[in-house]
């Protein structure tokens, strides 16, 4: 892979990191759905500009459009569980939590994509992430029992949900490009999540201010557009085992991101909690 690919794919690792502490400081600011939809209009309309300024087809055939509805569907309710989750939890649980997302990949694709089945390696990486997110569980960094058990729960059902997203996109890049994908999914998955603002959510708790602009567009722009973007350049360059194998560094380095950023306290507790979730990525990646 080299050491340029490898710097670069740590880059986008560090920076997915620093999701679950920008989104935190957003909600000081707006209502958990509202932000979702702005993320995700920044990140569309970069994403817009990236595919027109390297001729990058996104527009996709009629009789695809069925399909991306129901995606959308699926995008937007795993989003809308992450933005409401998190307000219970800390920063740096759902950090953890939410990166458990590719080893249940790895369980979900032994049910539903042929030729891709559990072996031994990616078992002992589902028991090792397993007992990380029990172990994190134990740990409430703070916070009654109550509130960080319901917030993790919920951020874990986010991750799983997340999982399911990337199952259904690999039977959607048999017939359209990363990019058609992404880009659908927002222009249909942004309505839903106005929509629910509307209906659940108040505009009277939105305090305008520079922390929350910047956490929106770091969420839009560099995690959203510019993350994307980079990683669909690795995986068209490099084999996918290669640059999934980075991915078990992002608990590791949001974890460090929540403490520097939000002065969340790093338990014992946690970070044996997010160094089992750690290694059991990196064994299913490596599998």
């Amino acid at each position: 892979m080299g050491r340029q690919g490898a710097a670069f794919a740590l880059l986008l690792c560090f920076l997915w990191g620093g999701l679950a502490p920008a989104l935190k400081l957003s909600l000081r600011g707006m209502a958990p759905f509202a932000i979702a939809g702005w993320r995700f209009i920044l990140a569309l309309t970069c994403i817009l500009l990236w595919c027109r300024v390297n001729q990058i087809e996104w527009r996709i055939q009629r009789r695809m459009h069925a399909s991306m509805m129901g995606f959308s569907v699926l995008f937007a309710l795993q989003i809308g569980l992450l933005n409401f989750g998190i307000q219970w939890t800390s920063s740096n649980h759902t950090v953890v939590l939410l990166n458990t997302n590719p080893v249940f990949v790895a369980l979900l694709a032994h049910f539903f994509i042929p030729n891709d089945r559990l072996s031994w390696e990616k078992v002992g990486g589902l028991i090792a992430a397993l007992v990380g997110v029990c172990v994190t569980f134990l740990e409430t960094g703070g916070m009654s029992v109550k509130s960080a058990w319901l917030g993790d729960t919920i951020v874990l059902v986010s991750g799983f949900f997340l999982a399911a997203v990337h199952i259904y996109s690999k039977f959607l890049v048999r017939r359209l490009t990363p990019f058609q994908v992404v880009v659908w999914q927002m222009i249909y998955g942004v309505p839903l999540f106005f929509l629910a603002s509307v209906f659940l959510e108040t505009t009277a708790t939105n305090q305008l201010s520079w922390t929350l602009v910047t956490s929106i567009l770091y969420q839009g722009v560099v995690v959203g557009a510019f993350c994307f973007a980079g990683w669909t350049h690795l995986m068209q360059r490099f084999a996918a085992s290669k640059v999934t194998a980075f991915q078990f560094t992002t608990p590791l380095f949001g974890v460090v991101l929540s403490a520097w950023i939000l002065g969340e306290a790093t338990s014992t507790t946690l970070l044996a909690g997010g160094g089992l979730v750690a290694l059991g990525i990196y064994w299913v990646a490596r599998a």
